[in-house]
């Protein structure tokens, strides 16, 4: 029997714990450095950047290893332009480093920058997926001051299989008409244990104002924390999202935003 439930709206990094017991590590040694170091990009103010002058790099020493499933990030204050090319690294002895995500574009100082799993390459996401690191660090060759950056593992507490919806900036979709403003939505994932074990499949139907389909999206594989887009139509009166499982039981069925 299908099961109809309401739609739970959550910021993007919700369902992540975020990794708090660390020590900050990174090149201090450069004149830019020395008056913007390292510990400016954990301190909670967006004002603060860490300089990388040419080759620096500010990051994190966990207390102990862990499985990296999110991070977030934010640009200094009218140097975005040079953040293109950085890259965010892991390691586990702090000498041997391995990129795992290149940064091709950045949203303005202020706005969070949100990297997950599926965003990666299928390498890096493999072995994200499949290792722990023990160091996780920014790292530069362009002068880009960095503001902010958040490390994330899975969360430990229990949670409801639910869907997120929301914009690019992480604002919250709730009607269909908020996201053909928006032009295209971003739904991610999340799974309980109930149905972690699951191969889940998620669709994304979108219909006008007469109740006529004008797009379907599918996704496959589905797991906890994916975040998928999809573009709104102009003409978008309803969308209706599903979740369903390899055997065509729905575990969420017909969330509406109308």
């Amino acid at each position: 029997m299908s099961n109809t439930v309401s739609l739970r709206i959550k910021s993007p990094i919700d369902g992540y714990s975020k990794i708090t017991d660390y020590e900050v590590v990174g090149r201090a040694g450069g004149k830019w450095e020395q008056q913007s170091p390292p510990q400016n990009a954990f301190d909670g103010d967006i004002s603060t950047v860490y300089d990388d002058q040419a080759g620096g790099r500010c990051g994190i020493k966990m207390s102990e290893p862990q499985k990296i499933t999110a991070f977030r990030f934010q640009s200094g204050a009218g140097y975005e332009e040079r953040m293109p090319g950085c890259v965010f690294r892991v390691s586990n002895d702090g000498v041997n480093y391995t990129a795992v995500y290149t940064i091709s574009s950045v949203k303005p100082n202020g706005e969070w920058d949100y990297v997950y799993l599926d965003d990666l390459d299928a390498g890096a996401r493999e072995l994200l997926e499949n290792n722990s690191f023990t160091y996780f660090d920014f790292y530069g060759e362009n002068y880009a001051p960095i503001a902010e950056l958040d490390v994330y593992t899975n969360s430990e507490e229990e949670s409801e299989t639910c869907l997120a919806v929301t914009d690019d900036s992480g604002n919250e979709l709730t009607s269909a008409g908020d996201a053909a403003a928006a032009a295209h939505i971003n739904i991610t994932v999340s799974v309980s244990s109930n149905d972690s074990g699951k191969e889940l499949t998620m669709y994304a139907a979108q219909y006008d104002e007469n109740g006529i389909l004008i797009s379907i999206d599918v996704f496959n594989k589905i797991k906890d924390g994916d975040k998928k887009e999809t573009d709104i139509f102009p003409n978008c009166e309803r969308i209706a999202l599903y979740l369903w499982d390899a055997d065509q039981a729905p575990v969420i069925d017909a969330i509406e935003l109308n």
